[in-house]
């Protein structure tokens, strides 16, 4: 393992960790400011919430390391710990094969609009659009440079990824106000 990737994969642990700390307490502001609007119970909502980041991350991590057409070792070795994060599994060899296959083919099926809907769903969930952004670049740049260079077609794929957050994120402020933001503004004027 090189000197790189030892410092890449404790800060795509802590990416990883970030990730989902952001979607649990966006699932807890949503039951708190916006419970009526949630249609499902405050578990089954957390659990969504859950599966979406591990969703994210997943897409997130496919996109760059079949950016270059090639899985590396350092990926290899981020796989592993992302399949440690999701299901709490620590695999190796044919296991760990085995499982990134399934995750290379599940992650064909992810769209990025479902895994980011919540903060473009959900009113409260706005302020935290910088921080979603943020963490998802974070995690895709760590794939990216793990094994020590970001090649052209990672470097693509990382704008394509930003680009269609963007498209993603940016429909918000085309879509005015939402009943929310209604209720906010008029409960401050009051």
């Amino acid at each position: 393992m090189s000197d790189h990737t030892v410092t890449v994969i404790p800060q795509f642990r802590d990416a990883m960790a970030d990730c989902r700390r952001l979607y649990l307490s966006s699932a807890h502001v949503c039951l708190e400011h916006v419970p009526d609007v949630i249609e499902q119970s405050r578990q089954d909502f957390l659990r969504r919430m859950i599966d979406l980041h591990k969703g994210l991350i997943i897409k997130i991590y496919v996109t760059i390391a079949e950016a270059d057409l090639r899985w590396s070792k350092p990926e290899q070795q981020l796989a592993r710990e992302l399949i440690d994060h999701i299901w709490q599994q620590r695999l190796h060899g044919g296991q760990l094969k085995q499982a990134a296959e399934r995750m290379f083919a599940d992650a064909r099926d992810l769209k990025w609009s479902a895994l980011v809907r919540p903060f473009e769903q959900f009113a409260p969930l706005r302020e935290n659009v910088a921080d979603l952004e943020t963490v998802i670049m974070r995690l895709g740049n760590l794939v990216a440079k793990s094994d020590g260079e970001v090649s052209p077609g990672e470097a693509n794929t990382l704008l394509m990824i930003q680009q269609e957050i963007d498209i993603q994120l940016k429909r918000l402020s085309l879509d005015g106000p939402k009943e929310y933001d209604r209720e906010r503004q008029q409960s401050q004027q009051a």
